[in-house]
């Protein structure tokens, strides 16, 4: 039997950081730690085994540490902030939203979205997911769930079925504009199903 660590002791909190009024929670002393990075890798394994995951969709940028480490033998498609992925300059839009959050070019998919401090957007590379694919979407830290929520929205896009979301930790009391929490959003994002899994809440 696995012995049971606690990860918790090794998650320091930042106050007010990137902005005041975040309280940042950095797992710098748990990735040092061979022991506590090996039991974290192996919980969140378990989660993307039971829930039949084929592939990870790692999220930039702690997400890519945590899907690495949980998905040995799993291909892991990685989720980038905008203008990270490496594009030609001249890749054409082939298909915008009417509310202009989602875009595609003939390589990418983008998903803009709103976060605890302020706006951003995700991408993925077109043709990396297959139709029907289980996907595990794999971050550091669900806060408000727009990012996890945008990263879904971007596999569904190229046809992948999101089956699980696997966190380190998970924030509840961090909530976006319209009051919800990360798992408040990703249930109503799957019409009531609770797909979110985590292993420390604050």
């Amino acid at each position: 039997m696995e012995p049971h660590f606690n990860l918790a002791a090794y998650v320091d909190t930042v106050q007010d950081f990137p902005k005041p009024g975040i309280m940042f929670r950095d797992d710098t002393r748990l990735l040092e730690d061979h022991r506590m990075r090996a039991y974290a890798f192996n919980r969140l394994r378990g989660y993307l085994n039971d829930a039949g995951v084929e592939r990870i969709c790692a999220i930039d940028s702690r997400g890519f540490i945590y899907g690495t480490g949980a998905g040995p033998g799993l291909p892991i498609t990685k989720v980038r902030k905008a203008g990270k992925l490496p594009t030609p300059p001249n890749d054409p839009v082939i298909y915008k939203s009417e509310d202009g959050r989602v875009i595609k070019t003939e390589r990418i998919v983008r998903v803009q979205y709103g976060l605890e401090y302020g706006r951003d957007a995700l991408e993925i590379f077109r043709g990396r997911i297959q139709r029907g694919e289980k996907i595990g979407i794999v971050d550091d830290v669900a806060a408000t769930g727009g990012t996890a929520e945008a990263a879904a929205k971007a596999v569904e896009e190229e046809g992948g079925i999101v089956v699980c979301y696997a966190f380190l930790i998970e924030l509840p009391k961090a909530t976006g504009d319209d009051g919800l929490n990360a798992r408040q959003r990703l249930v109503r994002h799957h019409d009531g199903q609770d797909l979110v899994k985590s292993l420390l809440k604050f």
